[in-house]
Order: C-alpha cells, then sequence, then structure tokens
C-alpha cells in the first residue's frame, strides 16, 4: 500500500473506545515490518500521552533521520 517501507512508531491503549486497538493493529499490518506498535494500558485520555516513552520516540527519530 501506500504506507508500505515508511518508519511508523505507534502507541495505542488498548482500551481505547476511538481508535480502536483491533484497527490500529490491523492499519500496522498492512503497513508491514517498517510498523512498530507500542501498546499501552490505557484509553483514548490524557493518561496516554504521560505514558509514551520520550526515549523511544526520540531513539525513533533518530535512527530515521538523515544526517
Amino acid at each position: 500500500g501506500a504506507f508500505d517501507d515508511i518508519p511508523m512508531l505507534i502507541f495505542y491503549g488498548t482500551s481505547d473506545t476511538g481508535c480502536v486497538p483491533s484497527q490500529t493493529e490491523a492499519f500496522a499490518a498492512n503497513v508491514g515490518p517498517s510498523a512498530t506498535l507500542v501498546p499501552m494500558p490505557f484509553g483514548h485520555e490524557n493518561a496516554a500521552y504521560l505514558g509514551v516513552d520520550h526515549s523511544m520516540v526520540e531513539a525513533f527519530i533518530t535512527a530515521h533521520t538523515a544526517a
């Protein structure tokens, strides 16, 4: 598909009712191995944003940014 081979780091809530986990997982499966899923024990609330591992985001950006 259009997103093949585009590196993605996807944090998602395992109890989210706005962005249902099965839809997120299906999207990532369609993207292929360039998508990294990070399940979090949250729904679609602000606490989920506080649970994001910022060092993981920084490492992802560093790894996928041209020097």
